[in-house]
């Protein structure tokens, strides 16, 4: 025997030998010849019960697979967590069978049955060598039509993920994408949804069976189904097979519009943390639409592997980084892109600095180049056709395009579209969508960091329950007593009310993008509640007149008459002591506490925040105020802090105030005068 295994080892040696004495070793080998492609073919068919089939035969094995998509997930249920909770209990228990029961019986012919549950929709998979189909099929329609959804399942799923919600806490990575995801949706909407122990506490099995009967329908759902079977024959027997399971009424898919907070970097405190996780997140558009292949090529120049900016830049070039990460989301109805790197906390700002310049500033005023750009496209699209070799691509990529509302012929028509993109449509998917002035800095690290991130912008911190780190402690102080403390610190209850005309004029400067504008200011306030307000920046002129009845803004763009909420403010605005006298003016102060020097008050119409005032803790001077102001960015935060105040006739004013907004400052110098003249009712009103 040993003998025999010996001549066989040098046979085989030989013929080695043999077949290299044909090669030239450093030839380079010639590539392969090339083959068209051919798209696989599929068939579309309807079921009785009202489900949509798309059938592909593959021949390759004695195989069969399939994935049912059925719209929903947790995007389109009200009560949270409830969609996540019954694609988990689906298969733990039915009306004849226990989930171990489910178990043995699948696991005892090799095959699998799986529920998963997504933002927008829940799949049921399952495979199986062809001859055990008849009992897969079986076990489908019996969790499908039969569930239980046992209570002490419940628990247990329970107790899991509030166990996974601390191990997601630990993750630098998955809080920055769900703060960015926040930040860029509204703290409230679904896409930003986040299970906390309370949300998943609420779910009962009451809200697990109405989710089970709104959205586990067949007429809206698709099956996709591959595998070494005829077509005609499997349509017929899923047709036969799958007739328990009934039609329902439809609920309405609807997603509510994204509703941005401020922009601005958002910072999670994460004490210890020796890597700043820094994500770049902005929305972008519906997968149907017109620019989302323009913005997906985009996203792939700045992040795509080692052929991507992130990677030659921030690893290669810079070493900030090992493994940059991010992309561009595929929903249905809105999408993000995210995209950023864990790097050490000394180079946080560096990394910052990096993608804002050389990056996503060099795309924005140059484009990528056209061999960068066409390394791109060769790796995707490759990609692309190599994918293929598996039939399951194909069937996920009709099902995912189908739910989306893409025509299905447009998965043939990939490649050539995504060629077609150039460097100029690159240029602008980066310009109106990855612009980082209309999105957000996410960055999760060490308090320490927060210094560094202080020059790009309003830094906003949170903890890692995504709530305000406000550092506010308890002020043993009330809001009556606050206001009357601020109003003796201004001159008192008499003296603010002893004028009939204050002026204030002065010099303004503007600055935006290293620029600065200069310009100037007039204000007149007078005792009986008028007012006229002026910035010139030379460039751009505006105007503001407030009657004591009705109001205008006048500027460049013309003459817009205020109504409803803008002209009660502009009443309020009227006000030279406005804050002293807010509770007479029907609004309500309330005292939040204490942090570091200041007292912060919130100044509130009802229910609704208007501005948040910090006050000097010990001068009880108001230093800052904070407000959310909608502008065609979105949502941004305006901070006005006001200093050098100074005595005028018996009244104490800021000679001095500094607005700050992510994309402008503009600081105003002040002069006044009390009862120096008399003003024309005239100049509250436009000319005529």
């Amino acid at each position: 025997m040993n003998k025999i295994i010996k001549l066989v080892v040098v046979a085989i040696f030989f013929s080695q030998f043999a077949i290299a004495q044909n090669y030239k070793l450093g030839d380079k080998p010639e590539p392969l010849e090339s083959k068209k492609f051919e798209f696989p073919s599929y068939k579309e068919a309807t079921l009785d019960n009202g489900l949509r089939i798309f059938v592909i035969e593959d021949h390759e094995q004695p195989m069969l697979s399939f994935n049912i998509l059925m719209p929903g997930g947790d995007a389109l249920e009200s009560k949270k967590d409830a969609a996540g909770f019954t694609a988990a209990l689906l298969m733990k228990g039915t009306k004849t069978k226990s989930a171990l029961d489910i178990s043995k019986t699948l696991d005892g012919l090799g095959a699998n049955l799986s529920v998963s549950n997504a933002t927008e929709y829940t799949s049921v998979s399952g495979s199986s060598v062809m001859k055990h189909k008849d009992v897969l099929f079986d076990v489908l329609v019996d969790v499908l039509t039969n569930p239980t959804f046992p209570q002490e399942e419940l628990q247990k799923f329970k107790t899991q993920a509030k166990a996974a919600i601390k191990s997601e806490k630990s993750n630098p990575g998955s809080l920055a994408a769900n703060m960015a995801k926040k930040a860029m949706f509204g703290p409230d909407h679904p896409y930003a949804f986040v299970s906390t122990e309370e949300t998943i506490d609420a779910v009962t099995v009451d809200d697990i069976k109405r989710y089970y009967n709104n959205f586990y329908l067949p007429n809206s759902s698709t099956m996709v189904i591959v595998g070494d079977f005829n077509t005609e024959d499997i349509i017929k027997e899923l047709n036969s097979k799958l007739v328990p399971w009934k039609k329902g009424e439809l609920v309405k898919l609807e997603i509510p519009k994204p509703k941005p907070m401020p922009k601005g970097i958002y910072f999670i405190e994460r004490k210890g943390s020796v890597q700043s996780a820094v994500r770049y997140a902005n929305l972008t558009v519906p997968f149907n639409d017109a620019d989302y292949m323009d913005i997906n090529v985009a996203s792939h120049v700045i992040n795509s592997s080692f052929a991507g900016r992130m990677f030659k830049i921030i690893r290669e070039k810079h070493s900030y980084t090992y493994s940059p990460t991010g992309g561009h989301s595929s929903n249905r109805f809105y999408n993000y892109s995210i995209f950023g790197s864990d790097v050490r906390n000394d180079v946080t700002d560096s990394t910052i600095i990096s993608i804002n310049d050389e990056i996503l500033g060099d795309l924005y005023r140059n484009g990528p180049s056209e061999e960068e750009l066409n390394t791109i496209k060769q790796f995707r699209i490759g990609q692309f056709y190599l994918n293929f070799e598996s039939s399951g691509f194909l069937g996920a990529l009709i099902q995912s395009y189908d739910f989306k509302g893409v025509p299905i012929r447009m998965i043939k028509e990939y490649p050539n579209e995504y060629s077609k993109v150039s460097a100029i449509d690159v240029q602008k998917a980066v310009t109106n969508y990855l612009n980082p002035a209309d999105g957000y800095v996410v960055v999760v690290g060490d308090p320490s960091v927060k210094e560094q991130l202080e020059k790009f912008g309003t830094v906003f911190s949170y903890d890692t329950d995504y709530k305000p780190a406000t550092g506010i402690k308890a002020a043993d102080i009330d809001a009556e007593d606050l206001l009357e403390n601020y109003t003796e610190a201004i001159g008192g209850e008499d003296e603010i009310n002893d004028f009939n005309v204050i002026e204030a004029s002065g010099t303004v400067t503007m600055s935006a993008g290293g620029q600065s504008l200069p310009g100037k200011t007039e204000i007149i306030f007078t005792k009986s509640g008028k007012l006229y307000r002026l910035v010139d920046l030379n460039v751009y002129k505006s105007e503001e007149l407030y009657n004591g009845t009705n109001g205008w803004e006048i500027s460049t763009s013309g003459t817009i008459k205020k109504e409803g909420a803008d002209l009660k403010s502009m009443k309020f605005d009227a006000d030279p002591f406005k804050y002293a006298n807010a509770i007479k003016h029907g609004y309500n102060v309330e005292v939040k506490g204490k942090k570091n020097n200041q007292f912060v008050a919130e100044l509130k119409d009802g229910d609704k925040l208007l501005e948040t005032l910090y006050f000097n803790s010990e001068n009880f001077l108001l230093e800052k105020a904070e407000m959310i102001q909608e502008t065609p960015r979105g949502s941004v935060l305006v901070e006005i802090n006001y200093s050098a105040y100074q005595d005028v006739n018996g009244k104490k004013l800021p000679t001095v105030s500094n607005t700050v907004t992510p994309m402008f400052t503009m600081e105003t110098k002040y002069n006044y005068k009390v009862d120096s003249t008399t003003v024309p009712d005239s100049k509250f009103e436009p000319a005529k």
